[in-house]
């Protein structure tokens, strides 16, 4: 059992929205949404305006491909300046207070504000990673939130947290797979 010491602050969370904004579902969804609506709106007013005023309509025609070409990195940008937002109003403070986090072959067990919560390991859909955080998923936006280097590792050296921790993140690798396969299966 490796012992991880660590204290989030505001940058870890926005981080992970970060994170979540980039490679959920849900926002690929909304972000396809975001971007063909918009796009048929704006070929429609083309559309209109090109029988009133041909240099009116052919301004119009390049601002929707302008705006097809450009709609994904638009929406992420207004998505995180949104959340950014969000969470900034938000208290946190319960998150921002020391953890300790235990890694074992059964799961993390996450001791926060004198509160345990054990994660299994079967429990994470998938994981991900930026310069400083891991990300486990437990379902499409939320995720534990682990450091690359934690402040203190206990029993153990970092270089031994680091391997331990990627021997484990196989396991979520094996979930993400079988999660995929069952997605396939039900879209036959």
């Amino acid at each position: 059992m490796i012992h991880i010491q660590f204290q989030l602050e505001s940058a870890d969370i926005l981080a992970l929205q970060e994170d979540v904004v980039d490679s959920s579902y849900a926002h690929e969804v909304k972000r396809k949404y975001f971007k063909w609506i918009v796009t048929f709106i704006l070929m429609f007013a083309t559309l209109w305006l090109w029988r009133t005023s041909t240099v009116v309509g052919i301004i119009f025609l390049v601002i929707t491909i302008g705006f097809f070409l450009f709609a994904s990195p638009l929406y992420k940008a207004a998505a995180k300046n949104t959340l950014k937002k969000k969470i900034l109003k938000q208290d946190h403070s319960k998150l921002f207070q020391p953890c300790t986090m235990e890694l074992s072959e059964q799961g993390i067990n996450r001791i926060l504000a004198e509160e345990s919560t054990m994660f299994a390991w079967n429990q994470f859909t998938r994981y991900t990673t930026d310069k400083d955080h891991y990300f486990l998923y437990v379902d499409d936006l939320q995720a534990l939130i682990l450091p690359i280097e934690p402040n203190k590792v206990e029993n153990d050296t970092a270089d031994h947290y680091q391997k331990q921790l990627h021997a484990y993140l196989q396991t979520i690798e094996g979930n993400e797979s079988m999660n995929r396969k069952k997605d396939n299966i039900r879209l036959k």
